[in-house]
């Protein structure tokens, strides 16, 4: 079985039906020499180069270059090795359209963060993508799902969450508690999310020093009196 994949500028596009319909239109077009269509060729390029090495046609790959896009034709069993390299060399700012899934993945940047997962899985950076494939499968991960990032230059601010209650970590429909630590023990703020997805978006605001989704939560504070309320996040560290 073969599998397509198309890679595209970001901002080329928004939904997944839009994807066939561009790339009609980019087929008049020569090949750009936009970054994710050069490091994507060449990628492909050096991959087949390895495994002709190694005489395996069986992980051959195929792929077009028109205009900004570039249509990648790869067998089944190659996609889990090569598609997490096609993501890497075509970001940031680059679209991949999963043909077979009809699936439109935007890619950002990479962070370098210190990643914790249940106290068993580490790592030293992350992608969106990356998060919204770990809350939700937290409970399979480790066995305390929590996930932890932390920022190199500052041990004493991070944001983590933990899925669902010790007493039901099978629970298909967990809450998650979603904290931040603002430089101090007394500055631990804490609130409740229901949507694994949303709960990946709003670490990546974190990550990325974006704040407008998470001012609009309902927010409390771990102080040295216990838990306080807090009626604007926004106030609070404007005067923090």
């Amino acid at each position: 079985m073969t599998r397509e994949f198309v890679a595209l500028p970001a901002d080329a596009i928004r939904r997944p039906d839009e994807v066939r319909h561009y790339l009609l239109a980019q087929r008049s077009r020569p090949a750009t020499e936009d970054d994710h269509v050069l490091s994507l060729n060449a990628a492909l390029e050096g991959w087949n180069k390895a495994v002709a090495g190694k005489r395996r046609p069986d992980h051959l790959v195929r792929w077009a270059v028109t205009g900004d896009t570039v249509q990648v034709w790869m067998p089944d069993h190659v996609v889990a090795g090569l598609l997490e390299i096609v993501k890497d060399v075509i970001r940031p700012d680059a679209a991949l359209y999963d043909a077979d899934n009809d699936q439109l993945t935007f890619l950002g940047e990479r962070h370098l963060v210190e990643v914790d997962i249940g106290g068993v899985h580490k790592r030293s950076s992350v992608v969106l993508e990356e998060l919204h494939d770990w809350v939700p499968r937290l409970h399979q991960l480790a066995s305390t799902p929590f996930l932890i990032v932390g920022r190199r230059d500052d041990p004493a601010r991070f944001v983590q969450t933990y899925r669902g209650s010790p007493l039901d970590p099978d629970c298909e429909t967990p809450t998650y508690t979603v904290q931040f630590a603002d430089g101090s023990p007394d500055r631990l703020y804490t609130t409740e999310v229901a949507d694994p997805a949303w709960v990946a978006d709003l670490i990546w605001d974190w990550i990325e020093d974006r704040w407008d989704r998470l001012h609009r939560l309902s927010w409390q504070r771990y102080g040295s009196r216990g838990m306080v309320p807090v009626p604007s996040l926004r106030d609070e560290l404007d005067h923090a």
